[in-house]
């Protein structure tokens, strides 16, 4: 689905750039724009073309490292199925090595939850959303050891607060 979205924006843009060149192109030659002043169409195009240079260098720029891939030099990749329920998670491996990348496969047994994963600062490291009937998956590379808090970010009733677990990172021997 992101590809198919990837691509449509794609083609949107590139049907944006080509009315606007054409536009460009054939402004000179009405009446009306002979009459307005050629250097603010010269600064216009510099302009353009400056932008036109720069977005592609800013949007690698902004979305590198991408968070969602996942490169063979990560180390070892280990799959943890948690499952969440009313009111706790139920996690198929609770360790991991410092390098690992770990595949949280998250679902919901009952209602939404919310698949937050949590350093020892408190700062959030990954998120995702648990749904009843869906598998959604979070990856995340683990370069710290410690023991990292799993909690629900969507309230899902009366004990929401208690749902916590912990996912232990030990250090690479």
């Amino acid at each position: 689905m992101q590809d198919l979205a990837a691509g449509v924006s794609a083609l949107l843009m590139g049907f944006v750039l080509f009315v606007y060149l054409w536009v460009v192109k054939n402004s000179g030659s009405t009446a009306d724009a002979k009459a307005v002043n050629q250097a603010s169409y010269r600064w216009r195009a510099r302009t353009f073309w400056a932008a036109l240079t720069l977005a592609p260098v800013l949007t690698a720029a902004t979305l590198l490292p991408w968070p969602h891939d996942v490169s063979a030099q990560e180390g070892h990749v280990v799959q943890v199925h948690a499952t969440a329920k009313q009111w706790f998670w139920e996690l198929s491996t609770q360790q991991a090595k410092v390098g690992d990348t770990v595949v949280f496969h998250v679902r919901a047994a009952d209602v939404n939850h919310g698949f937050a994963l949590y350093d020892e600062n408190q700062r959030l490291v990954a998120q995702i959303q648990a749904m009843p009937g869906v598998v959604n998956s979070v990856r995340h590379h683990f370069t710290k050891p410690g023991t990292y808090k799993i909690l629900c970010l969507e309230y899902c009733g009366v004990a929401h607060h208690g749902m916590v677990a912990d996912f232990t990172v030990a250090a690479a021997q």
